[in-house]
């Protein structure tokens, strides 16, 4: 078990609630979870720092709420068995088409933003297809690495930080690139989008 208390960033009003505890489970097949989320490779090449971080005892940058007052506790638990990869459906297209009735100069205007989540769950990964490492930004200062299918749309990363970040609730945007921009038609493909290997920042 790792404890600790974060020293970066200014103190956010969202995480003046009381402490923060985390669960990451270590499967026999060299995967890992973080607190149930989608499933992680330990040889993935960005999950790398967190596997340094959690091997030195040290909290990982991901999980840093980003506030000097906010204790952090990261339980460390092995099970004694192979993580059983959850079958891949897929999406029929629900919820891609957010925006559709409203007029061209609404849409244009909320680019990357989305005043409602989109339909659907988050699915996971089909590894029998070509994937890819996306890193995500969160507003709250911390860090995840989304590990997704190149045939995934940008939707599919709102999808999945509402499965892994219940608690990040109501809209927000998905920038990307230098200066930051937000990111066009989320029903594009990750592939077509050029968002392969991309770090993603989002945004009140």
């Amino acid at each position: 078990m790792l404890t600790g208390s974060s020293g970066s960033g200014a103190a956010q009003a969202q995480q003046s609630n009381g402490p923060r505890n985390h669960v990451v489970k270590f499967y026999r097949n060299n995967i890992f979870t973080v607190d149930d989320g989608p499933p992680r490779h330990m040889d993935d090449p960005a999950n790398l720092d967190f596997i340094h971080s959690v091997s030195k005892g040290e909290c990982p940058r991901e999980l840093d709420p980003g506030t000097s007052d906010t204790p952090i506790t990261v339980n460390m638990l092995r099970a004694e068995e192979d993580f059983i990869m959850p079958k891949y459906v897929a999406f029929a297209g629900t919820g891609r088409t957010l925006g559709a009735s409203s007029s061209s100069g609404a849409s244009s205007s909320q680019a990357g933003t989305s005043s409602a989540p989109p339909a659907g769950e988050w699915e996971g990964v089909d590894e029998s297809k070509p994937t890819t490492s996306i890193q995500l930004r969160l507003y709250d200062g911390s860090r995840m690495v989304a590990r997704m299918n190149a045939a995934h749309t940008i939707a599919d990363i709102r999808r999945f930080i509402r499965a892994s970040r219940p608690d990040m609730t109501g809209g927000y945007q998905l920038l990307s690139g230098f200066p930051p921009a937000p990111v066009g038609d989320e029903s594009q493909t990750l592939e077509a989008a050029g968002l392969l290997n991309a770090v993603i920042s989002q945004r009140k």
